[in-house]
């Protein structure tokens, strides 16, 4: 099986058979102790895509905090792949039901679930955004053996939140020891305050002689998930350095690219659009090569839009990716997969809407403003009626970023429903919104329309 190369045809006809003969839990068994006594290997995410692939947990990808072996274990009842994937999604959605922590909703992007088997699960990742930072707290405590005695602060529970650890990842703080001191965390209590957070409601002071316990409790709870696995923990370093790809720092951003081609999984290339279209010569080459490893095909259409944007050798390395891309599709189990149309949105269960709505009534009115953008790009990962409303009422955040959102969200609604946000935003004190409104409505209307 050359699962290193994305060759998951025999790899595929191998679980099927497995399935078949009712002996997968066995191999998994296998697979497990092979995977865990090469612990430094890197190919282990591309196991995991493989696996993920399989099941179809693509949309939990980093958020089913179990190795891919394990959970490929859970399905070995199911008769072939499509019960296992039925299996699976059952599972998965029983463990978010029962507040089991072996999936974690704050490592779910919302955007990953729309059209998925998944977004049943869009509620409650929107409920966790909305609560998750309002009630994190940050301990601190003062060290004598300093003189004189200096503050320390700890950080385990930022970095538990969808948001802290985004935050967190961003400063560049050492994650593997997450307490800092006084200077440091004043620069971050100005970026928890960006995000339109009370820093001084989070923080939590503890006596110098509880602080040990507590920070080591912390500490452990963390690490009893990620550091149980080796599959686990480099999945937890992979997410983090997705996440530094969004720094302002050039070499932050080439690091963390460096180490994504290393790791190969295709679960990152969501975050490589923005570095394609924006960075250094270097880092789009690069970063066009991660797509070409990986065959992701769902960025053909991107990469085709760049060619007239690029010159030279960027332009060449799109050419061959878009080439190698392809042609790998057609050696794919079940061949090229056919293009799925946009109108095939279907509407969130009926049994889940009210949830739904109750979550995005939370969020629209959270504190942070990053939330309240979370709860504008939620509402076009599924079809519930009245969510114009909620996009109206988001015209007039105080945040321009959300008002801008806002907008952007308005493309997914049909025009009628879009006509009352997009006049809202022509009228928009922030020159910014109003350019983006006039932008809307001059591609989705005719002069005579207005």
């Amino acid at each position: 099986m050359d699962i290193d190369r994305g060759d998951y045809v025999s790899a595929f006809s191998c679980l099927d058979n497995l399935l078949m003969e009712g002996t997968l839990k066995e191999f998994t068994q296998r697979l497990g102790r092979i995977l865990e006594w090469d612990g430094s290997s890197l190919s282990q995410l591309k196991i995991r895509d493989c696996i993920a692939d399989y099941l179809d947990f693509g949309p939990v990808y980093f958020a089913l905090l179990r190795p891919s072996y394990e959970i490929l274990g859970w399905v070995a009842g199911a008769s072939d792949r499509g019960e296992a994937q039925s299996l699976l999604a059952e599972i998965v959605i029983q463990l978010v039901e029962d507040g089991n922590f072996s999936l974690d909703l704050s490592f779910i992007e919302i955007d990953v679930l729309t059209e998925t088997r998944y977004v049943v699960l869009v509620p409650y990742v929107l409920t966790k955004r909305a609560k998750e930072l309002g009630s994190c707290r940050i301990l601190y405590s003062p060290n004598s053996t300093d003189n004189p005695p200096k503050m320390r602060y700890c950080l385990v529970d930022l970095l538990r939140t969808h948001y802290g650890r985004k935050i967190l990842t961003a400063f560049k703080f050492d994650t593997d020891y997450p307490v800092l001191g006084k200077s440091e965390f004043q620069k971050l209590g100005e970026a928890l305050q960006s995000f339109s957070l009370d820093v001084g409601s989070m923080l939590v002071e503890v006596t110098e002689n509880e602080w040990p316990k507590l920070v080591t409790e912390r500490m452990q709870h963390l690490e009893s998930y990620y550091k149980s696995s080796s599959e686990l923990w480099l999945l937890y370093k992979t997410y983090l350095e997705m996440i530094r790809l969004g720094s302002d720092v050039e070499n932050e951003r080439r690091n963390a690219l460096q180490f994504l081609l290393s790791v190969g999984t295709k679960h990152c290339n969501d975050a490589l659009p923005s570095i394609i279209a924006n960075d250094s010569r270097t880092m789009r080459i690069n970063a066009i090569g991660l797509l070409q490893q990986t065959h992701d095909i769902n960025k053909v259409d991107f990469l085709c839009e760049q060619i007239s944007k690029s010159q030279d050798s960027v332009k060449m390395s799109i050419y061959k990716a878009i080439s190698t891309i392809e042609s790998a599709q057609y050696f794919m189990p079940g061949g090229i997969p056919p293009p799925v149309p946009k109108e095939s949105k279907k509407p969130l269960p009926s049994e889940l809407t009210e949830r739904y709505r109750e979550a995005l009534d939370q969020l629209t009115r959270a504190t942070s403003s990053a939330a309240r953008i979370d709860a504008v790009r939620s509402l076009s990962a599924v079809q519930v009626p009245g969510v114009e409303s909620y996009l109206c009422r988001l015209m007039h955040d105080e945040d321009y970023r959300v008002r801008l959102a806002v907008l952007e969200a308005s493309l997914e609604l049909p025009r009628d429903q879009a006509v009352k946000i997009i006049r809202i935003g022509l009228r928009d004190e922030d020159p910014a919104v109003e350019k983006k409104a006039m932008m809307i409505m001059d591609e989705r209307w005719p002069d005579s329309y207005w």
